[in-house]
């Protein structure tokens, strides 16, 4: 049976066999998600981890990277104090853009996305200027193990797949 919730149509699995079936067998087909409108800015819904269809080589080395790199426990633990101030700001600007009525959401995730975009290359670019001076010091943040993961495989980790990756991880820390 199917169901059509607004734009979305669902499929009710209404056996448990058949529930079994598709959730072993036919994973990868019903795990890929919807593509909102907003995604398409900057084409993140090619280039997000979150969006990516799942099982592609590009999508287990950036879920790789995430793994090790940013939701380690470690991590986590070392920025929670920012994740909750984020979280108060993003329940404000929420409650706001409920109360005022945003429209035109591509135009305006457009142009926030491609400022997020210029911002993350100005950062990136002003890390490897400091790189390449000779007495520079890892700080051993994200961006610099990010930037070594880049030199050491630039065909599978490139400029546009790092800034869609520090958009995901960005949004993650707002919303965490």
């Amino acid at each position: 049976m199917t169901l059509k919730l607004g734009h979305t149509t669902s499929i009710v699995i209404s056996s448990a066999a058949l529930a079994k079936e598709i959730l072993q067998k036919h994973d990868a087909v019903f795990s890929n998600r919807t593509i909102f409108d907003a995604l398409r800015a900057h084409q993140h819904h090619q280039a997000g981890v979150g969006w990516m269809p799942v099982s592609t080589p590009t999508w287990r080395y950036l879920r790789k990277i995430c793994k090790l790199q940013i939701f380690a426990s470690q991590k986590l633990d070392t920025n929670q104090h920012l994740r909750q101030r984020k979280v108060e700001q993003l329940v404000a600007d929420v409650h706001r853009s409920c109360c005022v009525g945003e429209a035109g959401i591509r135009r305006s995730t457009t142009i926030l996305f491609g400022e997020l975009m210029n911002l993350f290359d100005r950062v990136i670019d002003k890390r490897l200027e400091l790189r390449k001076m000779n007495d520079y010091v890892s700080t051993n943040d994200l961006l610099d193990t990010l930037l070594d993961i880049e030199e050491d495989n630039k065909e599978q980790l490139d400029r546009n797949l790092l800034n869609h990756l520090l958009l995901v991880v960005t949004l993650i820390v707002i919303s965490s």
